[in-house]
């Protein structure tokens, strides 16, 4: 009998067990593949605080990159990158980054102009917003290391190749038999049918496919993560800027296509090497399988 039952070993999952052990609570993590393979750990890794929807999802990701760092060093998971670089292309999306440094949540970012942009953007940009409070990690290694310490270090136990058949609390019926738990949390990811089906449906969620391209390294480093100005159009955290509305065509900005398509360049470098380049998230109701190259996740 566990305090907490997860099923889903993402990140999500991890989460809460990691939450639910703070709080003194014994957890059960069940998964019914052999590691975590699904959005988790197809992805940047990129903790993004600047340009979240304020006031929720921005306190909320402050509070995930805290987490992050206090996490991430007793795990043994190497912070590959501090900080983003927003490039603005052109004095009018210049504009927009200027006056997020102003407001409140700009706090402890700053403009670049002329040599203060790192090289090799120097010459190719208006300016850039320097923002310290991203962190990066590769995915793929800090979920696996994320699980490995909260066995260690909390107890955690972990069922893998495990499939929860149904749940009727505090009841789960899985392959190996039963279990039971006071409190059962969900986080099943991609997949809407099997648990609760219903339940899901009525929130009407789509999946989302995140495509990054990973290239030789050009033999420079990049002084962090960068993200273009096309981003500006899509993230909250810009919407009442003035001066957002000025970003037409000419400033790139991204048309959505019948696909519900949006893209948003993002250069990082890679933990194996070369760069990631991203993102194009496209919203479908059905999705290709996933594999090595392609991920499918649920937002």
């Amino acid at each position: 009998m566990a305090d907490l039952a997860v099923v889903g070993a993402g990140i999500v999952g991890l989460a809460h067990a990691l939450a639910a052990t703070r709080a003194g609570l014994s957890v059960v993590v069940i998964d019914r593949e052999a590691r975590a393979n699904g959005a988790s750990i197809r992805n940047f890794g990129f903790v993004t605080v600047t340009g979240q929807g304020w006031p929720d999802t921005w306190r909320r990701s402050r509070r995930a990159r805290e987490i992050w760092a206090e996490v991430a060093p007793r795990a043994g998971i190497p912070i590959l990158q501090r900080g983003l670089f927003v490039a603005a292309r052109r004095p009018d999306a210049l504009a927009v980054p200027q006056r997020f440094a102003e407001g409140t949540m700009g706090g402890g970012c700053r403009i670049l102009s002329g040599d203060d942009i790192p090289p090799p953007f120097r010459r190719d940009l208006a300016g850039a917003l320097h923002s310290p409070h991203e962190l990066r990690i590769e995915p793929r290694e800090a979920i696996p290391r994320l699980g490995a310490r909260l066995e260690a270090e909390y107890g955690v136990r972990f069922l893998w190749r495990t499939h929860v058949r149904a749940i009727d609390p505090p009841r789960l019926d899985i392959t190996a038999g039963t279990i039971r738990a006071d409190r059962i949390v969900v986080c099943p990811g991609n997949d809407f049918l099997s648990l609760y089906p219903e339940t899901i449906a009525d929130h009407a969620p789509v999946r989302c496919k995140l495509s990054m391209l990973r290239l030789a390294s050009p033999g420079w480093r990049l002084p962090g993560a960068v993200m273009s100005d096309l981003g500006l159009v899509r993230y909250a955290g810009y919407a009442d800027l003035p001066g957002l509305d000025a970003l037409g065509p000419g400033a790139g900005r991204p048309a959505r296509g019948a696909a519900g398509a949006a893209s948003r360049p993002c250069r990082s470098p890679a933990a194996y090497g070369g760069r990631a380049l991203g993102d194009r998230v496209g919203r479908r109701t059905a999705g290709p399988a996933a594999d090595d190259r392609r991920g499918a996740g649920a937002r």
